[in-house]
């Protein structure tokens, strides 16, 4: 019987670990719309987006971007941080943005130098630049 509870307890774990990793649900029908970010109001950290992508904008009180937080949102074009932003390169979490590694460092590198605005990504997912 232990066994059993003990597989019950392994399969819940894996499925809320899969699921905790989709990101860009098609829960709300406005990117921008604030209630897109799930974000933890004591350190100003966004730990999920979950809106449908495209153009994104990240509000000028946010102080951090979680690990994870956009992964999977192959579909985010573009994303605006207003004005007042001040994340520090050190505040953008690992594998933060879709297709980790490249994209989520040129988008923390052009951030880091240009600060407010709007960076839009290249088609190929792999550069990011400021307009």
């Amino acid at each position: 019987m232990k066994k059993i509870f003990k597989l019950i307890g392994i399969i819940a774990v894996v499925a809320v670990i899969g699921f905790s990793f989709a990101a860009c649900d098609e829960e709300d029908d406005e990117a921008d719309n604030p209630n897109d970010f799930i974000f933890d109001e004591t350190t100003g950290t966004i730990t999920k987006y979950r809106g449908d992508g495209g153009n994104v904008t990240i509000p000028g009180s946010i102080t951090s971007i979680g690990y994870y937080a956009f992964y999977r949102c192959d579909n985010l074009t573009s994303v605006t941080f207003a004005t007042g932003s001040n994340i520090s390169s050190n505040n953008f979490g690992g594998d933060a943005f879709p297709e980790s590694g490249p994209s989520n460092e040129t988008l923390k590198t052009a951030y880091s130098t240009g600060k407010a605005g709007t960076y839009t990504r290249a088609a190929n997912g792999d550069t990011w630049t400021k307009r």
